[in-house]
């Protein structure tokens, strides 16, 4: 089987998305006999590029011309390249929706009469609809319902994107395959050197760690509202906040830090290699996402591998989290946010290492990459009428 994947962006400013993007396909190669990855390169200004195994993938990259004020990216060359690669293509799997890349990826297979799976990324949630709604209604007419009519399959990662895909009024198939993490080495091994001693970088302070986008979505001015009604009553603790800024907004979460009188209490270290990302994983205490809306967050699974227990909202559509006793699932206010919260600080310190044991357990069952590779290649199979529908696949 020949698989063709298409990424509108693989630049690490766009959080979590292109790091599953390059996941699925790392693990989905080996399963293939060939397995493309086309993707837009937004520039320098969008942050590096996560990192692809070519030993796996065969990785194409194309330019685009960026009008940065309307957030839109005109890929150069991106449809000469799909059409190549379409000949020889037994599936096209495009991930996101909003941007051009994504319409010429549906075109292409059409054309080609190659069937088409898209991952929409989140997109049919009412928060994510909300962002920018009169020029994703100028697309949506241009292209997207097209393109969307035309897909053999959509892929959601949890029931609750499948239920926004069903109220934006599509029919299509449904598969319901959730993100994946790597989970082959841990990233709370014992024995690897910290690229930085997190410990003494905060005063020894236990840490509560948020990685994520700088983004109204992701909830942080609900988190700073939230810590700073608790925050005198835990003074061995220390809040810490890292991910790409998107268009300035850490400048308004700093301003509200400073405006709270939290700014001994709160750090925002800025973009870390990997290295630092996982060591500081590993010298955490707790993992919080207060996210307005969530797809399946690829920071949570991989906090939650490395041992982690962890306080999210409701939004976050990750209810296993409290299901397996691995943490608290709250409501996006600060007021909710902030009883969880405490409700996990007043926790004995061997029952938050148990929480965050589950937490490991759970993800290494369930979301490795392995198992939805897997999962992911049976939908492809459905797709081509060389099995029956699986049980993920949801026609009504």
């Amino acid at each position: 089987m020949n698989v063709v994947h298409l990424a509108d962006s693989l630049n690490l400013s766009m959080g979590g998305p292109p790091r599953s993007i390059v996941g699925l396909c790392e693990h989905l190669a080996p399963l293939t006999d060939r397995l493309d990855l086309c993707c837009v390169d937004l520039g320098s200004d969008f942050g590096p590029r996560v990192g692809v195994d070519t030993s796996l993938v065969n990785l194409t990259e194309v330019s685009c011309r960026v009008w940065k004020s309307l957030r839109l990216y005109i890929p150069r060359g991106l449809g000469s390249v799909l059409k190549d690669k379409a000949v020889s293509a037994d599936i096209i799997h495009s991930h996101g929706l909003w941007a051009p890349a994504n319409a010429i990826a549906a075109q292409t297979a059409w054309k080609a009469r190659v069937p088409h799976i898209i991952t929409p990324q989140g997109a049919f949630a009412p928060e994510a609809l909300a962002i920018s709604a009169w020029k994703k209604a100028i697309f949506k007419r241009l292209c997207v319902n097209r393109t969307l009519q035309r897909a053999a399959c959509l892929h959601a990662v949890t029931e609750r994107e499948a239920s926004h895909i069903r109220r934006f009024g599509l029919t299509n198939p449904i598969a319901i395959v959730p993100n994946g993490v790597s989970v082959s080495q841990p990233l709370d091994v014992p024995d690897a050197a910290p690229t930085r001693d997190w410990g003494a970088h905060f005063g020894g302070k236990k840490l509560i760690v948020f990685l994520g986008r700088m983004h109204p979505i992701k909830g942080l001015d609900i988190l700073i509202e939230a810590w700073r009604r608790i925050a005198d009553e835990f003074t061995d603790w220390h809040l810490v906040l890292i991910g790409p800024d998107e268009d300035g907004y850490l400048a308004t979460i700093e301003s509200q830090v400073e405006t709270a009188n939290l700014a001994g209490r709160v750090s925002f270290p800025r973009y870390l290699p990997a290295s630092d990302k996982d060591s500081l994983l590993s010298a955490a205490d707790l993992f919080v996402l207060p996210s307005r809306s969530e797809g399946m967050s690829i920071a949570l699974l991989e906090a939650m591998a490395a041992g982690l227990p962890v306080v999210i909202t409701r939004s976050c559509n990750f209810p296993a989290a409290k299901e397996s006793g691995a943490g608290f699932v709250v409501d996006p206010d600060a007021e909710s946010l902030a009883a969880g919260l405490a409700k996990m600080l007043k926790t004995p310190d061997a029952q938050r290492s148990e929480m965050g044991a589950r937490a490991a357990d759970l993800v290494r069952a369930d979301y490795s990459w392995d198992s939805v590779a897997r999962e992911i290649l049976e939908v492809y199979k459905w797709m081509l009428g060389r099995r029956d529908a699986p049980q993920c696949v949801r026609m009504d």
